[in-house]
């Protein structure tokens, strides 16, 4: 019997957070895509409703 699950992980500018834990992809695989933008922090003031 294997036991296992599934983490996925996004991140805007593509780093990859568990790129040390399987550097070789022999127990994982990583998907990638085109789009990459700076990571921007969240606002400090709430948003004004109408």
């Amino acid at each position: 019997m294997v036991i296992g699950c599934d983490v996925v992980v996004f991140d805007g500018e593509g780093k990859d957070e568990f790129g040390e834990l399987d550097g070789e992809e022999k127990v994982s695989f990583i998907d990638e895509y085109g789009g990459r933008s700076k990571v921007e922090p969240f606002g400090s003031e709430k948003r004004e409703r109408k």
